[in-house]
């Protein structure tokens, strides 16, 4: 059985795409390491809209490419549409043919930054008040 990971992003800010898609990078570093491959396939499902990446792993960095996004047709008046992304696919699946297993032994794993911490919510300072007119006259110093 191969791992998967699925979430539902639907209505939602730009914040939380980007932090799902730091998970999802998350998600084939992972895999790259865990399986050793030399690359993975993924993508990210928002709305009707699919995202395809590509990442692969160069020295101790790891490169994600977007390969392609595909809309799906929502009606049957639009379904002839999916006829426009063959060429996108046919990327897809040609990209897909080269994820193979790495019979290098690869160095360790290079470090991330986790997740949590993105996930901690934003910490605002406190408004500072406005000084008072009378604090401000007895600081001041007349000359």
């Amino acid at each position: 059985m191969q791992p998967c990971s699925f979430s539902k992003i639907d209505n939602v800010s730009d914040v939380r795409k980007v932090l799902d898609f730091y998970r999802l990078a998350l998600f084939g570093k992972d895999e790259i390491d865990k399986n050793k491959l030399n690359a993975i396939l993924t993508f990210q499902t928002i709305g009707t809209s699919i995202t395809f990446y590509f990442m692969t792993r160069y020295a101790e960095f790891y490169a994600m490419i977007e390969v392609a996004t595909i809309e799906i047709p929502t009606t049957k008046r639009n379904i002839t549409t999916i006829i426009s992304y063959l060429d996108e696919l046919l990327a897809i699946t040609c990209l897909h043919s080269t994820v193979k297993k790495n019979h290098e032994d690869l160095n360790q794993p290079s470090p991330i930054l986790p997740f949590i911490y993105l996930q901690a919510e934003r910490k605002t300072l406190e408004r500072k008040r406005k000084p008072s007119i009378g604090a401000i006259a007895s600081s001041s110093k007349r000359c």
